[in-house]
């Protein structure tokens, strides 16, 4: 996409790109970190009218416990 926009434009948009891309997986990693601790919050946001978590996708599909899931 880089080489395609320095060609058709004669603009570097390299270094803006690969920010973008920094910043994206960044973002993807904290994502990971919430769904990492959905297990310690999940019963208390259902009890909230949450939506289902994964862990209660798990044990629902599954017929988990929660230890299990």
């Amino acid at each position: 996409m880089g080489y395609y926009t320095l060609k058709d434009k004669g603009f570097n948009s390299i270094p803006y790109l690969r920010k973008t891309w920094v910043d994206l997986v960044e973002t993807y990693l904290i994502e990971a970190n919430w769904l990492a601790d959905d297990m310690g919050t999940s019963l208390d946001e259902v009890e909230r009218g949450d939506v289902p978590k994964s862990v209660q996708c798990y044990m629902n599909e599954n017929n988990a416990s929660e230890e299990e899931a």
